[in-house]
């Protein structure tokens, strides 16, 4: 694999972070493998109360992203159904995006295994990730990390989802 480096994007590349989300939606596969996000959810992207995002570049290019939502953004319905008490922590792990021209190099498996390690550091409870059932490539990448098939549902929002789930503590 080439020399990437990954790491915790900084608030500089914001313009990076916007193209790559266009792009990759625009290029996606099915347009329903990812939920798309709103302007005041891409604004808060940068605050660590809210997600934390971390990036592969080539060079100076933002090729990749991966990221971790704080329980601020955790929808309430994933606690019902999962059966966790309120008194507990969730952060979601997703937002898996790599531009088209850097699929199959390795980098959204190298990339989600730093994240996975950020997420265990931030004293968490249970990490889930919530990826479309046929979006086979991100299905993988959270099976890799341990994480177990819940149930698969659609959301409050209207998405068919697989949720996986992974107790941290």
């Amino acid at each position: 694999m080439r020399d990437f480096i990954f790491k915790e994007i900084p608030k500089d590349d914001e313009k990076q972070v916007s193209d790559l989300v266009s792009t990759v939606f625009k290029n996606l596969e099915r347009e329903d493998f990812l939920i798309p996000w709103t302007k005041e959810q891409m604004n808060r992207f940068f605050d660590n109360n809210y997600s934390f995002l971390l990036g592969a570049y080539d060079g100076n290019k933002l090729v990749a992203m991966c990221q971790i939502f704080t329980q601020k953004e955790i929808e309430e319905e994933y606690y019902d159904i999962l059966n966790i008490s309120k008194s507990k922590t969730i952060c979601e792990l997703g937002g898996f995006l790599v531009l088209p021209e850097y699929h199959n190099k390795g980098i959204m498996t190298k990339l989600s295994e730093d994240t996975y390690d950020l997420v265990k550091k931030l004293n968490f409870d249970y990490v889930i990730s919530t990826i479309h059932p046929e979006n086979i490539a991100s299905n993988k990448i959270v099976q890799k990390l341990g994480f177990l098939l819940y149930t698969t549902l659609t959301t409050q929002s209207g998405f068919l989802r697989n949720l996986y789930w992974k107790k941290l503590k």
